[in-house]
């Protein structure tokens, strides 16, 4: 992916609160977001999604967490919970789109059998911004 066809789904971590965005810079984006809020925020984590995809995958994972809703984007939950909906974000949409070779991307994985969630998992894993 290049950046101009490639976003990020990132997971801000300060205390028990977590914000999951998207950016195209997420670095930049946090420093933003820090300043605006008057202390400091590191990406926790941020993973790489195709553009065409991150708003879906985003909204998917707040869905996800929307019980633990503080308010907009910010979840009342520790980084693990909000990388695993993100990750879980990730699956499902792919799944649902059943991305693979038909729209010149790689073989679709198959993310319903424990074998494909881990290659997928394995794969996002190494693709991980810290």
């Amino acid at each position: 992916m290049t950046d101009l066809d490639a976003a990020y789904i990132y997971v801000l971590v300060k205390g028990d609160r977590c914000k999951i965005g998207r950016s195209r810079m997420p670095r930049r984006r946090a420093n933003a977001i820090g300043t605006a809020a008057g202390f400091d925020l590191k990406i926790h984590i941020a993973f790489p999604v195709a553009a065409f995809l991150a708003s879906e995958v985003e909204k998917f994972a707040h869905a996800t967490l929307n019980r633990q809703r503080i308010k907009g984007e910010w979840f009342c939950v520790d980084g693990d919970q909000a990388v695993s909906a993100v990750e879980n974000a990730i699956l499902e949409i792919t799944r649902r789109r059943a991305i693979g070779p038909g729209n010149g991307l790689p073989r679709a994985i198959d993310c319903q059998s424990p074998e494909g969630r881990q290659i997928l998992l394995t794969r996002l894993s190494a693709l991980r911004v810290r």
